[in-house]
């Protein structure tokens, strides 16, 4: 969690924040007006929104962990592609260099 922190900006972090707290509000009133205020079925709904929340969030960590390694297999093919064609034109060491950079660039940015 820390580290998606360090990329999102806080207005960001700020709006995720206040959608939760502003559908939880909701439940909280739609509880109260059915009469569910304290006890055992109000720690049963909290638990419901829990549950729905971490099925919610690692689908999305699992979604997005397969879009990055999609991202990786996608650079190391086109890398292997470009060592390829500089080898057939006899341009291994300028371009070898250029590719290597935007590779360890790639790899600390995804």
């Amino acid at each position: 969690m820390l580290l998606l922190l360090l990329f999102v900006s806080s207005d960001q972090h700020d709006r995720v924040i206040k959608a939760v707290e502003y559908s939880l509000s909701k439940l909280k009133k739609i509880w109260h007006d059915v009469g569910i205020t304290d006890g055992e079925p109000l720690r049963e709904r909290y638990s419901r929104v829990h549950e729905h929340v971490d099925i919610l969030f690692s689908d999305m960590i699992a979604e997005e962990t397969d879009h990055k390694q999609k991202l990786i297999d996608s650079v190391e093919r086109h890398e292997t592609s470009v060592r390829q064609l500089s080898r057939e034109l006899g341009l291994l060491s300028t371009v070898m260099v250029c590719v290597s950079a935007l590779h360890d660039f790639l790899m600390f940015v995804v």
